[in-house]
């Protein structure tokens, strides 16, 4: 069984997150479970890390890794940084926090659909097996 690893980094302040990072896990649960489902039948298995940043890493918080390789980079999406408010109540100053550029939307959360294309695309999977609840928004 062949496994890939994918880790999701996000910031982490006296055990909370920002709201931009719950709102990317709950689509990465979605995703991997989605995915999961069909990827046992081509004997590949999905392995959720969880790294959690203090707040000198907030610039790479809410990235998601695919065997180390970061999904903007397997998708070509252009990262930008935009004011988080929940991000500036945990650390206790004005902050930026990431959001990504994806079919020419900005998301401050990584959509489900992003994450289903990245995965599908780094294992070279031509299928659209993202439910069309996610591919019709585009």
């Amino acid at each position: 069984m062949r496994r890939i690893i994918v880790e999701w980094q996000h910031l982490v302040e006296n055990d909370l997150t920002c709201q931009r990072c719950s709102s990317t896990e709950i689509n990465l649960t979605e995703a991997m479970k989605l995915l999961n489902k069909e990827l046992i039948h081509k004997n590949i298995t999905l392995k959720l890390v969880e790294t959690k940043l203090s707040c000198d890493d907030i610039k790479l918080s809410n990235r998601i890794l695919i065997d180390g390789k970061a999904i903007e980079d397997i998708l070509d999406l252009k990262v930008a940084y935009s004011y988080c408010q929940t991000c500036s109540t945990l650390i206790g100053h004005s902050t930026c926090c990431r959001t990504i550029l994806y079919h020419e939307n900005e998301y401050e959360e990584v959509p489900v659909v992003a994450i289903i294309e990245a995965i599908n695309l780094y294992l070279n999977i031509r299928s659209n097996n993202a439910p069309s609840i996610y591919l019709n928004r585009f």
